[in-house]
């Protein structure tokens, strides 16, 4: 063996002896969209990015968006078919292997799914209309209940964990800009969040205590500078994280442990920001990010120790990749998933390693 073939050896070797001895996520599972092209199908796989388990192997549908049930044994779904575009929301059974549909075909759009902590409602978005409307589905008669009142257009629900609060994208017209508000499922009341009439605010996330919601806040178009604030619920008293003025920051979430980090996309660098504590907004911290990144996503894990980033950058000419990278709660990089095929749409299962100890 040559001199520089050797060196090689030995760096390759030293790389696969680091990653031997960081962070090993190898107990927790998350169920990712993955593929080499626009046709991606759904997969199981461990922190480290190992795949488990194929859910699905359709190559005239794209499934994106999966979403784990709280208790582990149903993953739901988008599909979309390659052909005419059209939508359905599907759910696969882990234990039956059975993969059922829920909702569709209809017309190409969002169906902007969400599934309440206690699993027992399921809140999508209907395309039977030209606005579509907001339901909730009850997920063990199949029961449909309309939420969004007429003329109404609601979309982005997010559930409180009571299982009862719906904090939904709000538009009553047109003209109108996209507002903030919470549907009670229960009676149906109404709390609009009073957004500025030259704003728009959208996607809005719970506090983990239910007391407090991030979102972010653009000009009307939801285009260029976009800011970062939390609204205190009890007092109505907004706190500014990021103004806005001179960066775009959106994909606020909220960890378990009540810190937040959010995604800044401008300027670029892409990088993401850190608050270990909401109430002292100057405090924060900021992770930079490879420059070839330009678009991205924010998932915590459920026991709040790690923050996926689902990332798209140019590693090469063309086509942009996925990538995931996780971070731990203090913003150190611990592991990324250089996979060949694309790896997208990450969500974390309620099951980690702290509950399997317990």
């Amino acid at each position: 063996m040559n001199g520089a073939r050797r060196a090689s050896v030995l760096a390759v070797a030293a790389c696969l002896c680091a990653c031997d001895h960081a962070t090993d996520l190898a107990d927790y599972r998350l169920v990712v969209a993955g593929g080499r092209s626009q046709v991606s199908d759904l997969y199981i796989v461990n922190g480290n990015g190992r795949i488990m388990q194929r859910i699905t192997e359709t190559p005239d549908r794209a499934e994106t968006w999966p979403l784990w049930t709280p208790d582990g044994a149903r993953i739901y779904y988008e599909s979309r078919e390659t052909a005419d575009r059209t939508l359905s929301l599907r759910a696969f059974d882990l234990t039956r292997r059975t993969d059922e549909l829920v909702y569709g075909p209809v017309s190409p759009g969002e169906l902007w799914c969400a599934i309440s902590p206690d699993g027992t409602k399921l809140a999508h978005v209907t395309k039977d209309s030209m606005l579509g409307q907001l339901v909730l589905r009850d997920m063990r008669t199949g029961e449909v209940q309309p939420m969004a009142r007429p003329g109404e257009r609601l979309l982005r629900p997010e559930w409180a964990q009571d299982s009862r609060r719906l904090l939904c994208q709000a538009k009553l017209s047109r003209q109108s800009p996209w507002d903030l508000v919470i549907v009670d499922t229960a009676t149906g009341d109404r709390q609009s969040l009073g957004g500025a009439p030259d704003t728009t605010e959208f996607k809005g996330r719970w506090s983990p205590d239910g007391q407090s919601i991030v979102f972010s806040v653009a000009g009307k178009s939801g285009r260029g500078t976009v800011g970062l604030e939390i609204l205190a619920l009890e007092t109505g008293s907004r706190t500014k994280l990021s103004p806005g003025m001179d960066e775009r920051v959106v994909s606020g979430a909220w960890s378990p442990r009540g810190v937040m980090a959010a995604l800044r996309e401008r300027p670029k660098p892409m990088s993401i920001l850190l608050w270990p504590d909401t109430t002292t907004p100057g405090v924060r911290h900021t992770i930079q990010l490879d420059e070839r990144l330009n678009r991205g996503r924010l998932v915590w894990s459920p026991d709040g120790r790690y923050l996926a980033l689902n990332a798209r950058g140019k590693t090469r000419p063309g086509r942009g990749d996925w990538r995931v990278i996780i971070f731990d709660h203090a913003g150190n990089k611990v592991r990324e998933w250089p996979r060949k095929m694309q790896m997208f749409c990450p969500a974390w299962a309620s099951h980690t390693p702290a509950d399997a100890a317990s």
